[in-house]
């Protein structure tokens, strides 16, 4: 008998010439009445449920790598358009921080050769964001970054812009000399109040017609025949439609605000149009050289 309960006790000391009843009351006086869990339980077993019951269940995430993306954005080297905007914000946010710092030693650029890993709130505190010339072909990495008041995407190689599609901050937005035909994706980026589409391949007007907080609209050197979306941007106060294949002015009539419109190298024009353009909106200065000798 006494062997029997010892080997159901891990620790006790096997001893056959034991009492039984000396055996319990030992074992009792030792505080080993109870095992608290099975002793099969692996050790390893038990350290992941100890740190797991010191951590609050919602805090725990499943998958590690979300939860750190949450709190650091990495740009990655191996495509090139996402690192050279990772490297544009890490300048901007350098900048940033120097100004704040003003007579400290100034904030180090990260080498080209290294890969930006930039905490996401510190992003968020970037108002604006410049971009010009810096060879994108591709604005995927600020897809989730739609905190921006000001982008500034001129001088690049951009066909796409649906990863702008929900920056409803926007107040300002430059997108000139880019190779864009689609700007569908600005449909909703209802907060605009500039707007610079030069030297691109627009030719529809459409996604523009919502965007009636806009005063400053430039869309010189495209392909636009008609402007009638444009009717209904009472907010305007300068617009370039230089450089286009317009022939009818009559959606410009009723935009009272307008002080200065851009109509230069419109073959199609003919001086009656513009005479009547400034008669309709006096107050507005048409810069044109329609009739004119080259």
């Amino acid at each position: 008998m006494n062997l029997s309960l010892s080997s159901r006790l891990p620790g006790v000391l096997k001893v056959p010439h034991l009492n039984p009843l000396f055996l319990l009351l030992l074992l009792v006086g030792f505080g080993c009445s109870k095992p608290d869990s099975d002793s099969s339980t692996d050790e390893s077993t038990r350290a992941s449920v100890g740190l797991t019951n010191e951590i609050p269940g919602e805090m725990v995430s499943r998958d590690p790598i979300v939860q750190l993306e949450e709190k650091a954005a990495r740009f990655d080297r191996s495509d090139p358009n996402q690192f050279r905007i990772g490297l544009a914000i890490h300048a901007a946010l350098c900048k940033m921080k120097n100004q704040e710092r003003t007579g400290s030693r100034g904030l180090k650029l990260v080498p080209s050769r290294a890969v930006p890993v930039l905490p996401v709130e510190e992003i968020r505190q970037l108002g604006e964001l410049d971009l010009t010339g810096r060879q994108l072909s591709s604005i995927l990495g600020l897809s989730r970054f739609t905190h921006f008041t000001s982008l500034y995407l001129s001088d690049n190689r951009l066909s796409r812009l649906q990863p702008l599609a929900k920056h409803n901050n926007l107040l300002a937005l430059t997108l000139d000399e880019n190779q864009l035909d689609d700007i569908a994706a600005l449909s909703e980026l209802t907060r605009l109040n500039l707007l610079s589409l030069d030297s691109n391949r627009i030719s529809n007007l459409e996604p523009l017609a919502k965007l009636t907080q806009i005063k400053y609209l430039y869309l010189g050197n495209n392909r636009i025949v008609r402007i009638d979306s444009l009717k209904n941007l009472e907010n305007l106060v300068a617009l370039d439609l230089s450089a286009n294949q317009l022939t009818d002015l009559s959606p410009l009539y009723g935009l009272v605000k307008l002080e200065t419109i851009g109509l230069y190298d419109n073959a199609n024009l003919t001086q009656e149009e513009i005479k009547q353009l400034e008669k309709v909106l006096p107050r507005c200065t048409v810069n044109h050289n329609t009739g004119k000798k080259k």
